[in-house]
């Protein structure tokens, strides 16, 4: 599946060349490509500079603050603007419009708001996996027992055994002195 991808992005990249060089020629397609690639960067680290001047100031003890609340904003904001970035180095008509908008601060507000969405919906679908495959979701009706003859679960309740027996202290510290590794392989 992922070559699929790579090679969509080959053929979307080449559409958009061939477009470019129609409208405005081939030279001057070439020269648009590698001026973008290289000043993706610089545009990059202007729009960074811009942000942190704005946001940011010394403690005058050598370290920065954030001026006002909203470090998670402004940690999205540099790195959208630094993915932009590097979208804008890349070769290509189609990165460089991507990471354009990355970097236009309109446009990154917008990204910024529906990636953090699809995130946070990502760790919630995570956390809804993680504890139904634990079965967290079920309560349980025995931790299991010590004893060989009684296993302590529903089903044997269900058949008129007897509730299982209570450990005391006492007996799990002798057991546990007497322990076994072979205890938990079922050969001995």
């Amino acid at each position: 599946m992922p070559l699929l991808y790579i090679f969509a992005y080959f053929l979307l990249e080449t559409l958009a060349f061939w477009a470019v060089a129609e409208l405005i020629g081939v030279g001057w397609a070439l020269l648009a490509l590698f001026v973008t690639m290289l000043c993706g960067m610089s545009i990059a680290m202007f729009e960074i500079r811009r942000l942190m001047s704005q946001k940011v100031i010394s403690d005058g003890r050598g370290g920065l603050v954030v001026k006002q609340e909203g470090v998670g904003k402004l940690a999205g904001n540099v790195g959208l603007t630094l993915g932009g970035g590097l979208l804008l180095s890349a070769p290509g008509f189609v990165t460089s419009l991507v990471g354009l908008f990355m970097i236009l601060p309109p446009t990154r507000a917008l990204m910024r708001k529906v990636i953090s969405f699809k995130v946070v919906r990502g760790v919630e679908r995570a956390g809804v996996r993680f504890y139904e495959a634990a079965n967290m979701s079920k309560p349980a009706d025995s931790y299991g027992s010590f004893s060989t003859g009684h296993s302590g679960s529903s089903s044997s309740r269900e058949h008129g055994a007897a509730e299982p027996e209570v450990i005391d202290e006492e007996e799990l510290r002798k057991w546990s002195e007497s322990i076994d590794p072979d205890d938990f392989t079922g050969r001995k």
